[in-house]
């Protein structure tokens, strides 16, 4: 098995099952980032070697890690320590490997025109109060699953809003109705607005937990912000829903780049 930084930037376990071997691979250039990826779950020795944190290693495992993967993973342990692999925190040494460099294999202007013949609903992240207030206007909120009730969304690093609503603790999503073009363009910067000044495009108020919330939106809800997940050019945000508010309207679509309304 082995531990990689893949090129989209997230650690993952690969080849799973094999217990005779472990390493790292690491793509070149890139083990500034493996180190920031491990956090306290391990640590790079040089520029050979890797020990990791046999729990990290477990929760890569994620469903392949039943009861047969954690009696075979406890005998590598075990072989481990008696060659001296393991240190005194019981982490696991493993040899880096340099990545070979994976080509592109789909053009970005080809999966973009792919994308945007995907209908996709649309929203304002927002989050703050009074002067503080920032919001975007995004197309990737998503579903995760309903119990407990999680969304995801994906802010881009390079947007004016990322660092607000990556270091706010709740975030409100106004899902945008008939009507509500002008507050899409004017989140999406379209308005060259800055910061609080987009909530002067339509009529906003305060949610339960205090989060901005568009009136007559086709629904909108506040959640609490429970993971971030760093992935290629964006940072997804994991968020457990906490307040909803019911729609009134039929919404629009983002569609081969144009706001388009849902026909009844």
């Amino acid at each position: 098995m082995y531990v990689e930084l893949h090129p989209a930037g997230l650690l993952r376990l690969s080849d799973a099952r094999n217990m005779r071997a472990f390493h790292a691979s690491v793509p070149q250039g890139q083990l500034a980032l493996f180190r920031e990826r491990l956090g306290d779950n391990g640590f790079v020795e040089g520029e050979g070697h890797v020990w990791l944190s046999p729990s990290l290693i477990q929760a890569l495992a994620g469903p392949a890690a039943d009861k047969d993967w954690l009696s075979g993973f406890d005998q590598m342990l075990a072989y481990a320590r008696g060659k001296g692999w393991l240190d005194a925190s019981g982490r696991i040494r493993a040899h880096i490997e340099t990545a070979p460099e994976t080509p592109v294999k789909i053009p970005v202007e080809s999966f973009k025109s792919l994308m945007r013949h995907w209908p996709a609903g649309v929203a304002v992240a927002a989050t703050g109060q009074g002067a503080d207030r920032i919001g975007l206007t995004v197309s990737s909120v998503t579903c995760v699953c309903a119990s407990p009730p999680i969304l995801s969304v994906c802010i881009n690093r390079a947007s004016s809003a990322h660092g607000a609503l990556t270091a706010a603790s709740h975030v409100s999503f106004s899902f945008l109705g008939v009507g509500q073009d002008d507050v899409a363009q004017c989140f999406a910067g379209a308005a060259r607005y800055l910061g609080s000044e987009r909530f002067s495009v339509g009529q906003w108020r305060d949610g339960l937990l205090g989060q901005p919330i568009l009136e007559r939106a086709a629904g909108a809800c506040e959640c609490e912000i429970v993971q971030h997940i760093d992935i290629g050019t964006h940072t997804m945000l994991i968020a457990e829903v906490a307040s909803i508010e019911p729609g009134i309207s039929l919404p629009i679509v983002n569609f081969d780049g144009r706001l388009r309304p849902i026909v009844n």
